[in-house]
């Protein structure tokens, strides 16, 4: 006999998967992040390749984890890889991720469960 699942287990599942259609709803149901009309631009923008010419401190590292983890949660079987020129950078936006990771539960549960 199956167990029922919980009812905020699968309340949460449908906020997920309705939350995956939009990177911006994404961001703010499961992120705490309200971003800038700029930022949703960026969000929202589906081209294969992305050049964004920005200032300094306008939160490029923060949307490009955002991005990334969004990216790997709504599509199947993808791999993201974080290049950069030096070192200092690349583990700057993994740090990130990990950290948008530890905030999103979801994302959360799905690697826990992903890496047994």
């Amino acid at each position: 006999m199956q167990k029922k699942p919980d009812p905020l287990v699968e309340q949460i599942a449908e906020l997920l998967l309705r939350s995956l259609a939009d990177p911006v709803k994404f961001a703010r149901d499961f992120l705490q992040f309200e971003p800038y009309p700029y930022q949703r631009q960026f969000l929202r923008d589906q081209s294969p390749k992305i050049v964004a010419c920005c200032g300094r401190q306008v939160g490029k590292t923060t949307l490009a984890a955002v991005k990334a983890l969004h990216f790997t949660l709504s599509e199947k079987s993808v791999l993201v890889l974080i290049v950069s020129r030096g070192l200092s950078q690349s583990k700057l936006l993994f740090d990130k991720i990990l950290g948008l990771i530890d905030i999103c539960i979801p994302a959360k549960l799905l690697l826990k469960y992903s890496l047994r």
